[in-house]
C-alpha cells in the first residue's frame, strides 16, 4: 500500500511539473512565434528515359531542352510533373499554356506552351487542367531563345491525374508514307467525324498544291490547299502547317502550286458559322515534295520586264508570277471582262486597304516606268501603283512601301494608269498596285507593263542592298490627337513595331516588324501608324483602316471592330522611362511586346519576358 501511495504522489507531482511550464514565460521574444517555417523546394535530380512508358521528370526535360537548344528536337519526349502556373486556357485557340515542375509547390519549371488536350483534341474546358494536377505532356523540346526550355507547339496533354482520353493516339495511322491516301479519301475520312471533331490518328495524305493562301510570320507556318489533280475542285484545306520535316517556313513562297506533296497531320471537320471545312489540323508536317510547281513561267514580250502582265495565264484563281509577299490574301480573283485577251486581274475593295504583288524581281539602278489599265466594276475607285523591297530573308522591307503621290481614281471604262521610279542601286522589289478603302470599290487591272531605258533585270536574279525608307519617328511623352506608331526596345538600339491585325481578320496578336533606332528617331512604314483620339473616359486606337481596338473579357490579344463601343476605351500614361502604359479601361489588360512569343499581346501580370511599348510621332 505504501508504494502505491508513492506511485502516485510521483506521477501527480510529474503532471504538475509539466502544467507548470507552460505558465512560465519565454525569458525572450520568439521571433518565430505564428509562422510556419517551409522548407526550401529542392529541384529533384533527373530521372526517367522519356518514353510513354517511363516518361521524364521535369528536371530531365529541363536537361533534354538545354541538350537540343534552340532548335526543337527531332523527336517527341514525355514528361510527368504538377501545374504550378497556368498562363492561359483558351477554348477559342483550343490549347492550354502553362508551367510544371517536379514538386506540387514548386521548383524549376518547365512551359507547355498551346499545348492540345487529351488525345490531341481542341481544348474545350477553360478549367481542363487546375493548380497541382499532375499531368503528363507528349511533345518536342526546345530551348527558345536560349532562356525557356518548354514544350512547343504541337504538344499535347496524355493524362490529368492519371486519367487520359479514349481517343489517345495509339501510334497507327490512316495511311502509311509508303502508301499516302488520297485527298478523295481523307475528304471521305473528314465527312465521318462529328462537327469539330479530329480523327485520333494522324493520316498520310498525298495531293498537289491547288492554293497557297497565306503564311503566318509569328507561326512561321503556311495555309494552303491540295487537291487529287491540282485544281481547287474537292480540295483539302491544310492549316497551318510545317514544312518538310516539320522545319518552319520562311516566306509564302516556299510553297508553289503545282508541287506534289505527301502531308502528316490529323484531319479535322472545321465549323464556323455553320460552314465546313475539311482540313488538316494545324502543326501538320510535308514528308516529301516534288517539282518547282506551277505552270510554265512565259518570258516577258517586247520592252515588257514583267511576265503575265497580260493576267492570261493562271493557276486556279492565282495568275502566274503575281502572288508575291506584299499581296493581301484573298483580294484577287479572275474576271472575263479584259482590256486585251480573255482575262484580267480583279482587285478586291473593301473597307480596309487591298493590294495585289507581283513576284519579286532584281532589278538594276534606273528609271522604271509602269502602264497599266484599270477600271471600277460599279463604281469609281481610288487605286495607287507603286513598288516595295524585298530583303533578303524575302519579306518586305520596313518602311519600303512607295505610291504615286497623287491616288488616281478610275472610272467604270478602262483608263490607263501610269507611274514612274527611280532605284539608285541594285534592289529586289514587289511591284503592287493598292486598292484605297475610301471607295471600297472593286477594281479590274489589265495589260500591266514595267519598261525602263537605263535599268533592267539584275543578272542571276539577286537583288538586295537595299536601305529601308519610309517615315521618320522620334518619341513622344504626351498624347495629342493624331497617327502613332507603336515600338518596344529589345535591346539596346533594336526595336520592334508594331503592325495592325491582318485585314482579314477581326481578332489576333500584333505582329512585329524589326527596326534600328538611329541618332534618336526610327524610320517605319506609315501603314504601322495607329491613330489615337482623345473620347470620354479615354482614348480610342484606329488603325490606318479605321477599325477600333479591344481587348475582349479573358483574352490576351485584341479585337477589332468598325464601330467604337465603351470596350474599345484605353488609359495612356507613361512611367518616368517615357515607356506609355496603354491600360484596357474594360480589363485592364497592359499592352506589352513579348520576347517570347515575339508579338504584342494585352495582359494583366508582369513577366521579364514583357516590354512596355514607346509611342512615336512623326
Amino acid at each position: 500500500m505504501e508504494k502505491l501511495f508513492k506511485s502516485m504522489m510521483a506521477v501527480a507531482i510529474a503532471a504538475f511539473t509539466f502544467a507548470a511550464c507552460d505558465d512560465v514565460p519565454e525569458p525572450y521574444n520568439n521571433p518565430y512565434n505564428g509562422i510556419v517555417i517551409v522548407p526550401e523546394v529542392q529541384d529533384a535530380d533527373p530521372e526517367g528515359a522519356g518514353t510513354k512508358e517511363d516518361p521524364f521528370n521535369v528536371a530531365a526535360a529541363l536537361a533534354k531542352c538545354k541538350e537540343v537548344g534552340e532548335t526543337a528536337s527531332s523527336d517527341e519526349f514525355y514528361c510527368k510533373g504538377y501545374v504550378t502556373s497556368i498562363t492561359e486556357i483558351s477554348a477559342q485557340y483550343g490549347n492550354a499554356t502553362f508551367k510544371i515542375a517536379d514538386s506540387k509547390e514548386g521548383g524549376t519549371e518547365l512551359t507547355v506552351y498551346r499545348a492540345k488536350g487529351p488525345g490531341k483534341a481542341d481544348v474545350k474546358d477553360e478549367n481542363l487542367v487546375k493548380l497541382g494536377d499532375e499531368v503528363v505532356i507528349c511533345g518536342k523540346l526546345v530551348n527558345f531563345k536560349s532562356n525557356t526550355p518548354e514544350f512547343t507547339t504541337g504538344c499535347y496533354i496524355v493524362s490529368i491525374n492519371g486519367k487520359g482520353s479514349s481517343e489517345e493516339p495509339t501510334g497507327e495511322t490512316i495511311g502509311t508514307k509508303e502508301a499516302p491516301i488520297t485527298v478523295a479519301k481523307a475528304l471521305e475520312e473528314i465527312n465521318k467525324l462529328e462537327n469539330g471533331k479530329t480523327t485520333s490518328s494522324e493520316a498520310y495524305v498525298k495531293g498537289k498544291i491547288s492554293k497557297v493562301d497565306r503564311f503566318n510570320d509569328q507561326y512561321k507556318s503556311i495555309t494552303y490547299y491540295i487537291s487529287d489533280d491540282g485544281t481547287e475542285t474537292n480540295q483539302l484545306q491544310v492549316y497551318s502547317g510545317k514544312g518538310l520535316n516539320g522545319a518552319d517556313f520562311a516566306a509564302i513562297t516556299d510553297l508553289s502550286v503545282g508541287q506534289e506533296v505527301i502531308v502528316l497531320g490529323k484531319l479535322k471537320k472545321y465549323v464556323k458559322d455553320d460552314n465546313v471545312t475539311p482540313e488538316i489540323d494545324q502543326s501538320s508536317k510535308i514528308i516529301s515534295i516534288n517539282g518547282e510547281g506551277g505552270t510554265p513561267t512565259p518570258t516577258p514580250t517586247g520592252d515588257n520586264l514583267l511576265v503575265n502582265g497580260d493576267f492570261e495565264t493562271w493557276e486556279g484563281s492565282t495568275p502566274t508570277n503575281w502572288n508575291g509577299v506584299a499581296q493581301t490574301a484573298n483580294s484577287v480573283s479572275k474576271s472575263s471582262d479584259a482590256h486585251s485577251g480573255n482575262y484580267s486581274l480583279k482587285l478586291i475593295g473593301a473597307s480596309q486597304n487591298k493590294r495585289m504583288s507581283s513576284m519579286p524581281v532584281a532589278l538594276k539602278a534606273g528609271t522604271y516606268n509602269i502602264k497599266f489599265y484599270a477600271k471600277g466594276v460599279e463604281k469609281t475607285a481610288k487605286i495607287a501603283p507603286g513598288y516595295c523591297k524585298i530583303g533578303d530573308d524575302g519579306k518586305v522591307v520596313t518602311g519600303s512601301y512607295t505610291y504615286i503621290s497623287t491616288y488616281p481614281e478610275v472610272s467604270t471604262t478602262w483608263t490607263e494608269v501610269t507611274y514612274s521610279f527611280t532605284l539608285d542601286q541594285q534592289t529586289k522589289v514587289c511591284l503592287i498596285v493598292m486598292n484605297h478603302s475610301s471607295t471600297a470599290a472593286d477594281v479590274l487591272i489589265d495589260d500591266y507593263e514595267l519598261t525602263t531605258s537605263d535599268g533592267g533585270i539584275a543578272d542571276g536574279g539577286d537583288g538586295g542592298g537595299s536601305t529601308p525608307s519610309g517615315d521618320a519617328y522620334t518619341k513622344v511623352t504626351s498624347i495629342a490627337d493624331g497617327n502613332y506608331i507603336i515600338a518596344a526596345c529589345t535591346e539596346g538600339t533594336s526595336y520592334v513595331v508594331a503592325s495592325p491585325v491582318a485585314a482579314d481578320k477581326t481578332y489576333g496578336y500584333l505582329n512585329k516588324t524589326d527596326v534600328t533606332e538611329t541618332s534618336g528617331s526610327i524610320t517605319a512604314d506609315a501603314a504601322n501608324e495607329f491613330t489615337i483620339k482623345a473620347v470620354t473616359g479615354g482614348y480610342t486606337i484606329q488603325d490606318a483602316s479605321g477599325r477600333y481596338y479591344y481587348n475582349g473579357s479573358g483574352n490576351k490579344n485584341y479585337s477589332v471592330t468598325d464601330t467604337a463601343t465603351d470596350d474599345c476605351k484605353w488609359n495612356i500614361t507613361f512611367d518616368a522611362d517615357g515607356h506609355a502604359i496603354i491600360k484596357s479601361v474594360s480589363t485592364n489588360g497592359i499592352m506589352y511586346y513579348s520576347t517570347q512569343y515575339n508579338s504584342y499581346g494585352c495582359y494583366t501580370d508582369t513577366q521579364d519576358a514583357y516590354r512596355l511599348p514607346f509611342l512615336l510621332k512623326k
